[in-house]
């Protein structure tokens, strides 16, 4: 079974997170202490924030202000790797509890999109959906994305093929990321679902920078088709977090499009298990997700609202978004309706894989 293993902070972890690089020494001292784990050796440590409430409430409790940090000794350290299925699988747990350097185990299930809407027919376009969610009077306000990155973590764009459907994309290639082991590059890749959702973000945000993020074309083991896992996303935040940090503190606007989500209980530990990934929060990428949110403006400002409606214009199911990331929709369920309907267009009518 593929796992994240949550370490606590020493410095060679922490300097191997730094440099973006593997820490084979940490892999052969974790597999010759838990027997059965074997870690993956090109994934490096990724640095998770600490986290706590402000007010002291609930860890996990999404309705209340976070503290988090980045300190090396507040933190703790992300690697992937695997652990025996079946009988032995106990055992690795149990040992990998025991250990003093380990928080937690937590499953790396495959992460792909889904059709949601199978079998029925569009009921509007693209323009409806812009019509719905008030395009023209927000671009007269200059609210049209300018100035902000807008990351699509998926399959990859095909800029060509958005220039062939009239669309206009400006993407910047050298902020991008592909998977290591992957063939094609930044707005070169396989018209799919990614080109869909970089579709959909022109009919809010046409001037945003797009950044291309082909999380569900990793070729990790395990995944397939199309698909990703989850520490391949836990990966990619890490490099977006690395793009917010660098702009001014004052300027930080990053709005991120996940349209994926878990969709097979197999790849996962059952219900109650505290490595579950679909029935839990206090999983590590809820942790990043979090803390990465947390920098994205959520006021009425210009960017404020293009972050609102990207990130609604362009979902595929918001229950698939919620589980993978936190994420802003609409409060009235006529906008919703609204939302699902146009999005569904734009997916199977208008949208530029198909």
């Amino acid at each position: 079974m593929r796992v994240l293993i949550q370490l606590r902070y020493s410095l060679p972890t922490h300097e191997a997170s730094r440099n973006r690089m593997p820490a084979p020494g940490l892999g052969v001292h974790l597999e010759s202490t838990i027997s059965g784990l074997s870690i993956d050796p090109d994934y490096p440590p990724i640095q998770l924030p600490g986290v706590r409430p402000a007010t002291g409430g609930h860890l996990f409790s999404a309705s209340q202000p976070m503290q988090f940090s980045m300190e090396p000794a507040q933190s703790t350290y992300i690697v992937r790797g695997q652990i025996p299925d079946g009988g032995p699988q106990a055992g690795a747990l149990s040992a990998a509890a025991a250990h003093p350097d380990v928080v937690g185990i937590y499953s790396d299930p495959v992460i792909e999109s889904c059709l949601t809407c199978g079998g029925t027919p569009p009921v509007g376009s693209d323009a409806d959906v812009a019509k719905q969610l008030g395009a023209t009077r927000l671009a007269a306000n200059k609210m049209n994305g300018a100035g902000v990155y807008l990351a699509v973590v998926d399959t990859g764009i095909n800029v060509a093929h958005l220039q062939a459907k009239g669309r206009n994309p400006v993407l910047d290639v050298q902020r991008s990321w592909t998977p290591k082991g992957v063939a094609t590059t930044p707005g070169k890749h396989p018209v799919n679902h990614g080109t869909m959702c970089a579709y959909d973000t022109g009919i809010m945000a046409p001037k945003a920078t797009l950044l291309d993020y082909a999380v569900l074309l990793s070729n990790t083991p395990g995944a397939t088709v199309m698909a990703g896992l989850l520490s391949d996303a836990v990966l990619a935040y890490s490099k977006l977090r690395t793009i917010l940090q660098a702009m001014p503190a004052t300027k930080r606007a990053l709005v991120v499009s996940n349209s994926w989500g878990m969709f097979s209980p197999a790849w996962d530990f059952p219900p109650g298990h505290p490595g579950n990934y679909s029935d839990n929060r206090p999983i590590p990428s809820t942790s990043w997700w979090a803390a990465s949110r947390r920098r994205v403006p959520t006021s009425s400002s210009r960017r404020g609202t293009v972050a609102t409606t990207v990130r609604t214009g362009g979902a595929r199911s918001v229950a698939a978004i919620r589980s993978a990331a936190p994420t802003r929709i609409p409060r009235s369920s006529a906008s919703r309706a609204s939302i699902r309907s146009g999005t569904a267009s734009v997916t199977r009518r208008r949208g530029p894989a198909g």
